[in-house]
């Protein structure tokens, strides 16, 4: 559930990325360039630690998202331990069955 947060929340690290390039100062890979280094030494030396901060910042935004995502079972969700005769858990009074379900498989995994 998290990792499919996560890339739901991806275009906010590309939004963050773009907008640190468009503001950095293309002078600083041109000299590089003039310097004799290659492509790939101005992608490692020039682009990637002008990307570093923007990267880490949607890190930290994109998991602290992904982590809230199953607060919202936690809270309204009631784990059922009523089976009807078919194997199907029965949902508690006033949660939403597959809320209950995501509710239990939380505790039981993570608590």
């Amino acid at each position: 559930m998290a990792l499919t947060e996560a890339v739901a929340l991806a275009p906010i690290a590309f939004t963050f990325c773009v907008g640190a390039l468009r503001q950095a100062d293309a002078s600083l890979e041109s000299a590089v360039q003039v310097c004799g280094a290659g492509p790939v030494r101005i992608l490692r030396s020039v682009v990637v630690p002008m990307l570093r901060p923007p990267i880490v910042y949607s890190s930290v935004l994109i998991v602290s998202m992904s982590l809230e995502t199953p607060s919202v079972p936690l809270l309204y969700g009631q784990p059922s331990d009523a089976v009807d005769p078919d194997g199907v858990a029965v949902p508690g009074p006033g949660c939403v069955p597959r809320a209950s379900l995501q509710a239990k498989w939380i505790r039981q995994t993570w608590m």
